[in-house]
């Protein structure tokens, strides 16, 4: 569907964008998250790759993949950012990061369950 056409349907309705940075601004300076979803249908590898300080206030991540981005280059991208990364065992177009605590050892590398930010399009 074009964006000419999405504009015209009236089952769409526009949502607004924020960037992590700016949802985190809103909270306060020292505001962490525990989990942030990322499924911004494409939009990841420009996310990840701009390098915001929000990433430094995540404790763990999941990321959907979209191509052309891979699997690969977001595991990559989330170790830039001082992520330890894993597949999403029940999602092949899944990565985890976790950012390692003081003293943790690659066993203690797991997902929280229930997400505390969710960021879509």
């Amino acid at each position: 569907m074009t964006e000419a056409a999405l504009d015209e349907d009236p089952a769409v309705t526009p949502a607004r964008a924020i960037s992590p940075a700016a949802l985190l601004a809103r909270s306060g300076p020292q505001t962490m998250v525990d989990y942030a979803k990322v499924d911004i249908e494409g939009a990841e590898c420009e996310l990840l790759r701009t390098r915001g300080e929000w990433a430094e206030r995540v404790s763990a991540i999941k990321v959907e993949v979209h191509a052309p981005y891979t699997v690969e280059e977001c595991r990559r991208d989330l170790g830039a950012l001082g992520f330890s990364t894993r597949p999403d065992g029940r999602r092949a177009d899944c990565v985890i990061g976790v950012r390692p605590r003081a003293g943790a050892t690659a066993a203690h590398v797991r997902a929280p369950v229930q997400p505390t930010l969710d960021i879509r399009p």
